[in-house]
This record gives structure tokens, sequence and C-alpha cells, in this order.
């Protein structure tokens, strides 16, 4: 009965290997926003923004309009983008998950779907054994 108590008393972040704290990102500026690293246990990656502006004019905008992907720094290679949603683990900041990624050195790369605007705010990014 313990074993039952113990396993449905947990919910959100299970195991958080690396935190990422918050950092400023601005889309469409030709730089990644963020280097990472996963590792053989810990391969899932969460990624949450906040404080989303369209700039110029920093008029506030809901961040789930954005998208997120991961591009490992030696091989090139890329996930596609995901876009970020509220989940039941974070009813303020929307994120994306990515899972089973392969250990190594990642870039985040943060879109935004507006073509002639670009969007400054923050991310964070846990990397954990799952979530």
């Amino acid at each position: 009965m313990l074993s039952m108590f113990v396993l449905l008393g947990f919910s959100g972040l299970a195991s958080a290997a690396t935190d990422y704290n918050w950092a400023r990102f601005n889309t469409n500026d030709g730089k990644w926003d963020r280097t990472i690293k996963t590792t053989s246990y810990d391969n899932a990656v969460r990624i949450y923004v906040r404080n989303s502006v369209m700039v110029p004019g920093n008029k506030p905008i809901a961040s789930t309009v954005l998208s997120a992907k991961l591009c490992s720094t030696s091989t090139g290679r890329c996930t596609g983008y995901q876009k970020l949603y509220h989940g039941y683990e974070s009813s303020v900041n929307p994120f994306t998950t990515f899972t089973n990624m392969i250990p190594g050195t990642y870039y985040v790369d943060i879109y935004d779907p507006y073509g002639s605007y670009s969007v400054s705010g923050e991310n964070y990014v846990s990397v954990a054994s799952f979530f």
C-alpha cells in the first residue's frame, strides 16, 4: 500500500539533473538561444518560455504561439519544431518536452510564426531522466 502512495504521490519533474535558469532569447537574430547537455541517463529536455513580447513594439503575446527545436552541436542534426503548450505541471509558463535524446550537447532554437516581427522573452530548460 505504501508503494502505491509513493507512485501516485509524484507529479511534475521526477529527477532534475540539470536546470538552466531563466535567460533572455530573441527570435530571428541568427543566434542560438541556449546551449544544453544531455547524458545517457538524463535525456529528456523540457523548455519553458515566459514574458514574450513582439519586437518592435514590446506588445505582450501568448508564448503558446512559439515553437522550439534542439540541434546537435556535433552533427548539426535537429529535431522538428514542437509547439509550446500549457500542461498540468505549469499553469503559467508554457513548455515543450523532447524525450530520448542522444547524449550530447545541443543548441536550443525558439521560433516565432511572425515573418516581419521577432519575439523577445525568457526561456528556462530542465534536463532530467523523465518528466
